[in-house]
């Protein structure tokens, strides 16, 4: 009998916008886009067909998770369709978990959001199948306090103006982990993913952490029409955190399900964060716009600790 973990989850966002329209005018592998990456931007797209494994969670029950919905805007000269928000995270001693989306997006009258999620442990076989994902690691050392650090609501470096450690008394304690997120069409084919990894040292409590390093890599299906419209990664840390922080934009232009319709995908973001405390937590926004068969796109993220 598998022990059951106890995640924290501490807000959802799954992202979907019905009828809306996006554009995406920046070059996709534009350096001057990423601006704490260490090594030249590869290619993304594969032409082969990756299915999801048809594997059972382990531990999984069917959840209402509730988000905040967001509202179209313009992030970095983009514009992003509505979307919604989920932070999920795992303690020190939790190693994993995966949420699958059941349902449509719903957002309600108080300006809340929720979906029906599948959560449990996914298997190893699952868990090695997303690893085939990743064969073009982009990898960079993190960056102290960048000017464009996103901010994590709650960690200790909005209360405490204490700096990064560069290094820390013996007790320090390294972790490691990430998250991978993708959308998966009606036969289980991944159509698009992105991946983001942070590897931290942290010594509780009320401590800086000492930052590492950071890995983000990105795919799409190119035969079935999929293209890389715009990307962001940010590798940072602050006192309290380090965060691995992605934002994307896929489009297909001839959406095979929509009958030729324009498909946008967002990961605004695809992220993951060191804690202090060593919590691992990963967050992403993901929003869809084109024609109404865009809820045969379904999304799925997984959030791992490796160390």
């Amino acid at each position: 009998m598998r022990k059951r973990a106890c995640w924290k989850i501490m807000a959802v966002l799954l992202a979907g916008a019905y009828g809306s329209s996006a554009q995406s005018q920046n070059q996709p592998n534009s350096t001057a886009e990423m601006p704490n990456q260490e090594s030249t931007f590869s290619a993304g797209g594969t032409g082969t067909s990756e299915k999801v494994p048809n594997v059972v969670l382990f531990n999984s029950s069917i959840r209402v998770l509730k988000g905040v919905y967001k509202a179209a805007t313009l992030k970095n000269g983009q514009k992003v369709a509505p979307a919604c928000v989920f932070t999920l995270s795992l303690t020190p001693t939790e190693k994993s978990l995966q949420a699958n989306a059941k349902s449509p997006l719903r957002v309600n009258p108080d300006g809340t959001c929720e979906a029906d999620f599948e959560i449990g442990e996914p298997p190893q076989e699952l868990l090695a199948w997303s690893a085939s994902l990743r064969t073009s690691l982009i990898e960079s050392k993190t960056v102290a306090n960048p000017s464009n650090l996103p901010k994590l609501e709650g960690s200790i470096s909005s209360k405490a103006g204490a700096s990064v450690l560069l290094d820390g008394p013996p007790g320090f304690t390294q972790s490691a982990g990430y998250q991978n997120s993708w959308f998966v069409d009606p036969i289980g084919i991944v159509v698009n993913s992105v991946y983001t990894q942070t590897t931290w040292w942290w010594y509780a409590p009320d401590t800086c952490i000492i930052p590492q390093s950071g890995q983000y890599q990105r795919t799409w299906f190119s035969l079935s029409g999929w293209s890389l419209g715009y990307e962001n990664w940010i590798n940072g840390a602050a006192c309290g955190y380090t965060t691995s922080y992605a934002t994307d934009t896929f489009i297909n232009n001839g959406f095979p399900a929509c009958l030729g319709g324009t498909v946008y995908a967002y990961y605004w973001p695809s992220a993951v964060w060191g804690q202090w405390d060593g919590t691992l937590t990963g967050q992403f926004a993901w929003s869809l716009s084109g024609p109404a068969c865009i809820n045969l796109l379904t999304p799925q993220f997984q959030l791992v600790r490796t160390i």
